[in-house]
């Protein structure tokens, strides 16, 4: 049997979002999550699912695209802000963003919704977001081979380090670019500012070491198929 990926994700602090916010969050979100399928995955069935307001589920049917759509996901909640107020009633604006667990393994079941379904990449990324949250990781994966789960988990640490700290318009710009492959020219016309800034903003978001990484994972998950 072919090996699968599933991605469990909440989405951080959610209870901080106003109740105003929330509805709009989700809305973006769910709305990302039919681009990341037309766009990249191309899956019949929805891949993705919400639970309990704030979680989600995908099945990647392509493991190798796994982590691809676990960064995009991250991404975009980077991308969406929202505001809080301290006692002194002082404005701040926080980004959105979310923890991530990525298993890579069997399907035994699927069920009529994601979360019914089982078997071991279902296992795999549901313990790891439990101890996630007690780590206080954000980005995490494990698969049935410990050489690829200490190489992997190592640079997703610093991967994840790198994606906490971008900035709204730093998130924005690296969803589109990594969705749609579109060059640094065509993303400025669409995000109506100058290609130095699309550069800017893709440089100080560290996305060549990303692509790096990208690479290879998609060779060694394929070559591990």
């Amino acid at each position: 049997m072919d090996d699968i990926a599933v991605i469990t994700g909440d989405i951080i602090d959610s209870t901080m979002i106003p109740l105003e916010k929330r509805e709009s969050i989700l809305n973006e979100l769910k709305s990302s999550f039919v681009e990341i399928n037309e766009k990249l995955l191309k899956d019949d069935k929805n891949p993705f699912e919400i639970y309990r307001g704030d979680s989600f589920q995908a099945v990647i049917v392509k493991p190798e695209l796994s982590l691809l759509v676990g960064i995009l996901i991250r991404s975009k909640l980077r991308s969406l802000t929202f505001g809080t107020k301290t006692e002194t009633r002082r404005q701040f604006i926080n980004n959105c963003d979310a923890r991530i667990s990525i298993g890579i393994g069997t399907l035994d079941y699927r069920g009529a919704q994601i979360i019914e379904s089982d078997g071991k990449a279902f296992q795999y990324s549901g313990r790891l977001i439990e101890s996630m949250k007690r780590t206080g990781s954000n980005l995490s994966m494990q698969t049935p081979w410990d050489n690829i789960n200490e190489e992997m988990n190592v640079s997703l640490a610093f991967t994840s380090y790198v994606i906490s700290r971008w900035t709204q318009k730093q998130a924005e710009t690296i969803y589109l670019y990594l969705l749609n492959n579109e060059s640094q020219t065509e993303l400025a016309t669409k995000l109506k500012v100058s290609q130095p800034m699309i550069h800017r903003r893709l440089d100080m978001g560290q996305m060549d070491s990303i692509e790096l990484l990208l690479n290879r994972f998609q060779r060694i998950i394929i070559k591990n198929q």
